[in-house]
C-alpha cells in the first residue's frame, strides 16, 4: 500500500458500474474514509485476513485496520482496507491490501488479497 494515501489505491471502478449497470438509480462513486477502529470496519477485516490466509495458505493474525476508504453503492459497500497483520511462524509484521464488498445482506466477498 502506497503511503501517499487514499488516492493512489488501483481501484477498477469499471468492476463496480459493470455490478450496477443494472439499476436506474444513479451510480455514486465517492470514495469515504473509513474509521480504522470501527466494529464493521474491524470485523470485515478480519474476514478478509480468514479468506485470505485460505486462499494463498498463509497463517497471518489480525493486528489492526491502519488506512481504508469505502464505496456506498446501491445494495453493497465496497472497501479497501490497510490491514496490520503478524506472522504467526516467525511474528513479523505484515502489511496487506484487501478489497472487499459487502452486500446488504451481510454476505461479504473477498475480491483481493495484496
Amino acid at each position: 500500500m502506497s503511503e501517499a494515501g487514499a488516492n493512489t489505491y488501483n481501484i477498477d471502478l469499471s468492476e463496480i458500474t459493470a455490478i450496477c449497470s443494472d439499476t436506474l438509480l444513479p451510480i455514486r462513486l465517492i470514495p469515504l474514509p473509513v474509521i480504522p477502529t470501527n466494529p464493521q470496519v474491524i470485523e470485515i477485516a478480519k474476514f478478509a485476513v480468514k479468506e485470505g490466509n485460505e486462499r494463498v495458505g498463509t497463517d497471518l493474525e489480525f493486528v489492526n485496520v491502519f488506512i481504508g476508504i469505502k464505496w456506498n453503492v446501491f445494495l453493497a459497500t465496497f472497501y479497501v482496507i490497510g490491514i496490520k497483520l503478524k506472522s504467526s511462524t516467525d511474528g513479523k509484521i505484515r502489511l496487506r491490501d484487501a478489497k472487499v464488498v459487502e452486500a446488504v445482506t451481510g454476505h461479504k466477498k473477498l475480491l483481493s488479497w495484496e
